[in-house]
């Protein structure tokens, strides 16, 4: 259940994040035999429907995340490419990046540290150099 709320940031919005999955594990196994009905025996029509629909919405769902969050990042990419400086203070040939690994984690809203996040640059497959811009 903790691993759920690794992804947010602060305490109060891990602890919310985390609660709430528990809150909906502890429903979901309450409601879940309810669908069993003991007149569609031994088929069990309504449960089984039931059982196949919540994972099919979770991959539904994951799909859809995957997709949004792919294409932010792709936006994101490209406007770095098309303005070195949004990354990084370009000086010749030299790059030079202040690194703020504490910056991520200052104040403001998810949104105004999720711009903080961008790929400087790749090296290989699938490994990434990240750089965090500092906050002014």
């Amino acid at each position: 259940m903790s691993i759920i709320g690794a992804n947010f940031v602060g305490f109060t919005t891990k602890q919310t994040v985390t609660s709430a999955a528990f809150f909906l594990y502890c429903v979901s196994n309450i409601v879940t035999p309810q669908t069993f009905l003991g007149e569609e025996s031994p088929r069990y029509h309504t449960g089984l429907a039931f059982v196949l629909a919540c994972p099919s919405i979770y991959i539904g769902l994951s799909a859809t995340t995957w997709v949004l969050m792919r294409l932010e990042n792709n936006r994101r990419e490209s406007r770095a490419r098309e303005n070195l400086e949004y990354v990084s203070n370009v000086e010749g040939l030299s790059i030079s990046v202040e690194i703020s690994v504490f910056g991520m984690y200052g104040s403001g809203t998810d949104a105004e540290r999720a711009v903080g996040l961008l790929p400087l640059l790749e090296i290989g497959l699938n490994s990434k150099i990240y750089v965090f811009p500092a906050r002014t």
